[in-house]
Order: C-alpha cells, then structure tokens, then sequence
C-alpha cells in the first residue's frame, strides 16, 4: 500500500471514529432525556391538590370580579332602586293632585252655567 493511500484510508478512519463517538454521545444523552420524559410521566399525580388549587384560584379570581366590576354595580343599582321607588311616590302624588284638581273642577263646572263668549270687538 502506498503511503497516500495509507495516509487517506487513515484520514477516514479518524473522521468515522469521531463520527461514531459524536453518534454514541448523542444517543447516550438521547436516552437519559426519554428516562428523564418516563420518570416525569410516570410520578403519580397528587389530585386532590390539585383540586384544591384550581378552587382556591377560582375563588381567588371570582372575589377580584365581585370587589372590582359587581360590588360598585350593585351600590348603583341600590341607588337607583331608591330613585325609582321616590319617583314613583312623586308620580303616584302628582296622580293624586291630578285627581283632586279633576273632582274640584268637575263640581265647579257642574254648579255653574257656563256662556260662551263672543267677540265684542266688532260692533
């Protein structure tokens, strides 16, 4: 074999040596993260605190809602509800003015003889 010959087959065997180690290291590492991924999924799983932490988030969220958007709706609404309840008595007293002027009207027209009046500005 000539030495050019030797010094190529050499150069490749060098380069598929540290082809293979590169593969071995990868497939090594390769394996301890599929190891790492069975361990993870095979831990049990502890649900009932799991559960809890979901309730105590909801509830958390839900008193944030009711202390930030409901609470200052609903002292509007109360709000209202008593400006509803003192307009009505406002209108049901204006209702019974309205009546009372009706019933003094009614007997005033009644008790009198009402003539029409003509135009005396052509005589």
């Amino acid at each position: 074999m000539e030495p050019d010959e030797r010094m190529s087959l050499e150069r490749r065997m060098n380069h598929l040596e540290r082809t293979l180690a590169a593969q071995e290291a990868l497939f090594r590492r390769n394996a301890e993260i599929l190891d790492d991924i069975r361990k993870h999924l095979n831990r049990p799983v502890n649900w009932a605190e799991w559960v809890m932490a979901g309730v105590a988030t909801i509830g958390g969220i839900s008193s944030i809602i009711w202390a930030v958007f409901v609470q200052p709706l609903d002292a509007r609404v109360n709000v209202l509800t008593e400006k509803a309840v003192e307009n009505s008595a406002n209108i049901r007293s204006v209702g019974d003015y309205a009546r009372e002027t009706r019933g003094i009207i009614d007997v005033h027209t009644a008790n009198e003889r009402h003539v029409p009046r003509h135009n005396s500005g052509n005589k």
